[in-house]
């Protein structure tokens, strides 16, 4: 796992997963490319919908249905893209903070802790960024995808959490 720019505190982030990962658990498939169970993914994703507002995943069978969909789709704009960086990134903590260790014997785990800058945002610690992406989340859901501003804050979004997924 690298760290580079915008991490401010390398020592404390842990190892995150981009959302192609997170693709491949759901596919739930026996070549090698799933690293966490059924029973492992039900937990990581009823974490991922206790922390966010904004994604409304449900747990067990239907949370996992509807964090895949989100995660493996082609119909992608502005606001499913953002989700879905999002969705990745509330996992990559989630997988740390359940204590799951993969198949292969991985660690995946982002911590909440970890100190960040990310401008246009204003927290400080992954943690503070997952709250704030949320709020922000909520707030753009009912706005127009047409309006420039509101695409141009879903693009702020997919960028920051993709960087971090990606281990940035």
């Amino acid at each position: 796992c690298t760290t580079e720019v915008y991490v401010v505190d390398s020592d404390n982030a842990g190892c995150p997963r981009p959302v192609g990962f997170w693709g491949r658990q759901c596919e739930q498939s026996g070549g090698g490319d799933t690293k966490f169970n059924r029973s492992q993914m039900y937990r990581i994703v009823g974490c991922v919908d206790a922390r966010s507002d904004a994604l409304g995943l449900g747990s067990d069978r239907i949370g996992f249905e509807n964090f895949c969909g989100l995660i493996n789709t082609a119909d992608m704009d502005q606001r499913h893209q953002a989700k879905r960086q999002f969705a990745g990134l509330v996992a990559n903590v989630c997988a740390g903070n359940l204590g799951l260790v993969a198949s292969n014997g991985e660690i995946i785990r982002l911590s909440e802790r970890t100190r960040i800058s990310f401008p246009p945002f204003a927290a400080g610690t992954i943690g503070e960024l997952i709250d704030e992406i949320d709020a922000i989340l909520v707030e753009l859901e009912p706005l127009n995808l047409g309006d420039p501003g509101v695409k141009s804050r879903y693009s702020e979004i997919t960028h920051v959490a993709d960087a971090i997924n990606n281990g940035k």
